[in-house]
C-alpha cells in the first residue's frame, strides 16, 4: 500500500503542505537552537580570551614600568659608581679618610677593615665594615668638631654610612681618649 505523493496532494494538499512546513520549521528551529547554543559557547570563550588578554596587557604594562624603574636604578648606580676609583677600596679609602679628618685637626686617624661580606640584596656588591680610631687631644676633644667631621665625612664619601661613634680610652695612649667610628661601605666586588 504505497501511497503516492501525487494522490496525497490531490486529496489533501493543504495538510500535506502544512505538515511539510511544520517539519521544515522543526528542523530549522532545531538547527537554530543548536547554532544559538554554539554561539553562546563561542561568546563565553571570547569573553574568557578577552579577560586573559586584559590580564596579559596589565602584566605587560607592570613589567614595562618595572623595566623603566630598573633602567633608572641602573643609571643611578652607574652615576654613583663613577666617582670611585677602579682599584680596591683597601687602597683608596684609608687615604681619603686620613685626608678628610686631617682637615678637622685629627692628626693620625687609624683605619682598620673589620670585615667584608656579600650583600644579600644586591648581586655583585659587598659591604665593607671599617673602624676608624681618632686620637683625641686638647685640640680635637671638642665634641662638636668631631661630630661635624663625622657628618661631613658621610656627605663627602657617598659610599660611606656611619654606623656608630664612641668615645673610648685610647689603647695606644693610656692617659688619652679616642673616638672610634664604625663605617659601612657598599662597593661593587
Amino acid at each position: 500500500m504505497a501511497i503516492k505523493i501525487a494522490d496525497m496532494l490531490s486529496k489533501q494538499p493543504l495538510t500535506f503542505i502544512v505538515t511539510g512546513l511544520f517539519l521544515a520549521a522543526w528542523v530549522l528551529c532545531g538547527r537554530s537552537l543548536a547554532l544559538q547554543e554554539h554561539q553562546g559557547q563561542l561568546r563565553a570563550q571570547i569573553a574568557r580570551v578577552n579577560d586573559s588578554v586584559e590580564q596579559a596587557l596589565a602584566t605587560i604594562a607592570s613589567i614595562q614600568k618595572l623595566e623603566q624603574e630598573a633602567d633608572f636604578g641602573r643609571s643611578e648606580i652607574k652615576r654613583w659608581e663613577s666617582g670611585f676609583p677602579a682599584t680596591d677600596p683597601l687602597v683608596w679609602l684609608p687615604p681619603r679618610i686620613k685626608e678628610h679628618f686631617s682637615h678637622y685637626g685629627f692628626a693620625a686617624p687609624v683605619t682598620r677593615l673589620d670585615k667584608v661580606q656579600e650583600d644579600p640584596e644586591l648581586l655583585h656588591y659587598q659591604r665593607y665594615y671599617w673602624r676608624i680610631r681618632l686620637p683625641l687631644d686638647e685640640r680635637t676633644a671638642d665634641l662638636r668638631n668631631l661630630l661635624s667631621a663625622v657628618g661631613e665625612f658621610e656627605e663627602v664619601e657617598r659610599v660611606a654610612k656611619v654606623i656608630d661613634v664612641a668615645i673610648q680610652p685610647d689603647p695606644l695612649n693610656p692617659s688619652g681618649r679616642a673616638a672610634v667610628i664604625t663605617v659601612a661601605t657598599l662597593l661593587r666586588n
